[in-house]
């Protein structure tokens, strides 16, 4: 039996963060009907968790969890330890090619950005800091998508190509996903970039390899007006892919 009573606003606060975990993302006036709050509160709790690194706001105020909820779990998902063996490579990539990277892990209809350098150096991002990129339309999505087995990739793309109309037709797709395994790198949609980053940037992004497959993906953002695609390509690709390689290599590793 508890020594004390609970903390009401610490409840509030979990229970908001299910309801984002599970529904998001998710508008406020959602989260008031799902959990019972007010609206006036339940909003308090969101920018608390906001402020805490838990929750991002997306466009038209939608609000879904952050990589940092894998934190949470560390005693029970294998994920923590992906992010562990990542940070200390994103940091070192940065330092190489002075642009920052995300590091992402396949998650439902989406890549859960779960470890960023945005934030490291000089240049910072004044993006939206999504947390969750588009499986069809991301460099990390493709870069993940174009490496798994075929009858894997044809299954995500099957579930997910009718409800996301601007990755084009399924033909596109197909043949840009197996230029992207030929090269061995994905390129991000630049219309999907575009509503994240107003300055304007590209993105390559590479998979990170197990021992039976992609586990993750990784990529490189760079300002357009400082390298074009096949210049930032020429530069960054090799320090991207020996960082990714790392990555894979120390989450193998401590799996024996």
């Amino acid at each position: 039996m508890p020594s004390f009573e609970p903390v009401n606003a610490v409840v509030r606060a979990l229970d908001i963060l299910r309801l984002i975990n599970e529904f998001g993302p998710i508008s406020v006036v959602d989260l008031q009907k799902r959990s019972g709050m007010p609206k006036a509160t339940a909003l308090r709790m969101v920018e608390t968790l906001i402020a805490v690194g838990y929750v991002s706001r997306s466009a038209g105020a939608l609000y879904a969890p952050t990589g940092k909820c894998l934190l949470l779990s560390s005693g029970f998902d294998i994920k923590a330890g992906y992010v562990k063996a990542a940070e200390p490579v994103l940091a070192k990539l940065r330092d190489t090619v002075g642009w920052p990277s995300d590091f992402a892990i396949y998650d439902n209809d989406a890549m859960l950005i779960v470890l960023t350098s945005s934030e490291l150096g000089v240049l910072s991002l004044s993006g939206q800091g999504v947390a969750r990129a588009p499986l069809l339309r991301s460099g990390l999505g493709r870069a993940y998508l174009a490496h798994l087995p075929d009858d894997e990739c044809e299954s995500l793309i099957d579930r997910f190509l009718p409800a996301d109309p601007r990755a084009g037709t399924r033909r596109q797709l197909e043949r840009m996903l197996a230029e992207a395994r030929e090269r061995g790198y994905a390129v991000s949609d630049e219309d999907y970039l575009d509503t994240l980053y107003p300055v304007g940037m590209h993105a390559i992004a590479v998979p990170v390899m197990g021992r039976s497959g992609p586990i993750a993906a990784l990529n490189v953002l760079f300002l357009r007006k400082a390298l074009p695609l096949e210049k930032g390509v020429k530069t960054l690709l090799s320090p991207l892919r020996a960082a990714a390689h790392e990555i894979g290599e120390s989450i193998e590793s401590d799996k024996t």
